[in-house]
């Protein structure tokens, strides 16, 4: 995690591997360095069906983007990472909620 920018080091356990309730898509190197409008994070939970909808909508089966593949995509469960989705900008309420850095 240490080439990782740190406004994204959260999301990486010491193995290098998102943590539980994270999941990354597309350009990793966009977590090495802060490209303005290329990281896209949506808050979710597993239970939320208009969540997994919206996911579904971004990724593939493959488990790629289905887009513009400069872009990456980050996942945040919001019940399982409530302190990370915070610091991410998560205000709290309704979900999905979506930020790009």
């Amino acid at each position: 995690t240490s080439q990782v920018n740190s406004k994204y080091s959260s999301l990486f356990g010491s193995n290098g591997n998102p943590i539980s309730g994270i999941e990354v898509y597309g350009n990793p190197n966009n977590l090495l360095k802060s490209f303005e409008g290329s990281v896209e994070v949506q808050f979710s939970a597993s239970w939320c069906g208009p969540c997994q909808t919206q996911k579904n909508s971004r990724i593939g089966e493959s488990g790629s983007l289905r887009s513009d593949s400069r872009q990456t995509y980050v996942y945040v469960d919001v019940e399982k990472q409530p302190d990370l989705a915070r610091n991410l900008g998560y205000s709290g309420g309704s979900i999905p909620q979506f930020r790009k850095f």
